[in-house]
């Protein structure tokens, strides 16, 4: 049986690899994989004694990015053949490395591809066995980006990136056997772009098992917020603390505000005049945090794809409460499953109601938690759809099977 080849700029537990991680997890239920990354350092032996648990080989390219020259160099690249940066950068990395050509993926080939970036080779045929995930809608993305970037030079190379993200998948998109977004409104904007593509929803699951609720009876009046210093989740967070917080505290002084995840220092050390905040930094588990806190929250004012982080709050039975951005990506119904302020405002009054009134905080927990359960478990929903999308892009390339077994 020929193995299913995944390929990924890197595959973790944090930030943006998670989902790549949790792809792999889910197809080596199913598959034989032949794991293909481009790291931006080498993998240790515990990373690699790790994803050996879920990959029958396991390949390296060395990744061309980290000196100017190259930078450059990538740029020139994409701007040349008119495809996107991160694409321009695996081009560039395997040609540097002419040793690693056979790892370069071939349109005749079995691919899963973790993001666009590898789909250059299909501009000299069709993919009719490749399945590629999106993430987030890919010329969304960039659209969200432009938006949110402030220096002149940066919002320049958005633009520019955008516009060739739109022509790379515009051409490809219909030469892919099947493509996966996050959620229906990608999926949307995806046929927008190429209306012939076959597109499928794999929403950003994880395991609901692990993310159980375990919450304190009598948890103390904390609102949560994880994540890095991504300038997507700073501009929330500078929001929710211009417009939202202030709001809160004058209804209920005794609330707190904790900032969790990865944030930098430098973002910490910015916070800390900030009334009843306190940061964590880094954490071993973000589980904790999600069962001490009754309320998270996601003020996003604008956003591409769905957030890992309101799947995870869900999940846990915490109380969301978001902005309509916030929550894109998941149809949840409000005041049952969530609740939804429009704007800064309303967005502190339903706070200040979940605060106060503890029942309400927990039975839209509890809604959270069902609808985590319904739609964003990878073990007995996610993960069965995902592995017959794969093996069914083979079977409807005319290969009938012997090469991707029906999982379930």
């Amino acid at each position: 049986m020929a193995p299913l080849i995944m390929y990924a700029l890197e595959v973790g537990v944090q930030g943006g690899t998670r989902r790549a991680f949790d792809l792999l997890v889910e197809l080596s239920r199913g598959f034989e994989i032949d794991l293909r990354l481009l790291p931006r350092t080498p993998l240790s032996e515990a990373q690699l004694a790790e994803l050996g648990n879920y990959a029958w080989r396991i390949e390296q390219i060395a990744r061309r990015d980290a000196s100017l020259r190259d930078r450059m160099a990538i740029m020139l690249r994409a701007i040349r053949q008119g495809i996107p940066y991160h694409a321009a950068l695996i081009e560039h990395s395997f040609a540097c490395n002419p040793a690693a050509q056979w790892l370069r993926p071939r349109p005749d080939q079995w691919v899963y591809a973790a993001l666009m970036h590898w789909t250059v080779p299909l501009y000299n045929g069709h993919g009719p066995r490749w399945v590629v995930d999106q993430w987030d809608a890919d010329v969304h993305y960039w659209e969200v980006q432009t938006g949110q970037l402030e220096q002149p030079v940066q919002r320049l190379m958005a633009r520019i990136n955008r516009d060739l993200t739109y022509r790379h998948c515009r051409q490809l998109y219909p030469r892919i056997g099947r493509l996966l977004s996050v959620c229906e409104e990608d999926r949307e904007l995806s046929l927008a772009v190429a209306p012939t593509a076959r597109v499928e929803v794999i929403a950003n699951g994880l395991d609901c098992d692990y993310y159980r609720p375990e919450r304190s009876p009598d948890p103390a009046p904390s609102i949560l917020f994880t994540g890095t210093s991504d300038l997507r989740n700073l501009n929330a967070l500078h929001f929710f603390l211009r417009e939202v917080y202030p709001l809160v505290r004058q209804a209920v002084p005794e609330a707190r505000f904790i900032l969790g995840g990865n944030f930098s220092a430098e973002t910490r050390r910015s916070l800390e005049g900030v009334a009843g905040l306190s940061s964590t930094g880094r954490v071993p588990d973000i589980r904790p945090l999600y069962q001490q806190s009754p309320i998270f929250v996601s003020p996003y004012q604008d956003a591409s794809g769905s957030k890992m982080k309101v799947s995870e709050a869900l999940a846990t039975g915490s109380c969301v409460v978001a902005l309509p951005m916030g929550i894109r990506g998941l149809p949840l119904v409000e005041e049952e499953e969530v609740l939804v302020g429009r704007d800064g405002p309303e967005m502190a009054r339903q706070i200040i109601r979940a605060l106060r009134d503890p029942a309400l905080a927990r039975r839209i927990g509890a809604g959270g938690r069902r609808f985590a359960e319904r739609n964003l478990d990878w073990r007995r929903v996610l993960g069965p759809r995902l592995r017959r999308i794969v093996a069914e892009a083979a079977v409807a390339a005319g290969e009938e099977g012997r090469h991707a077994p029906l999982a379930s």
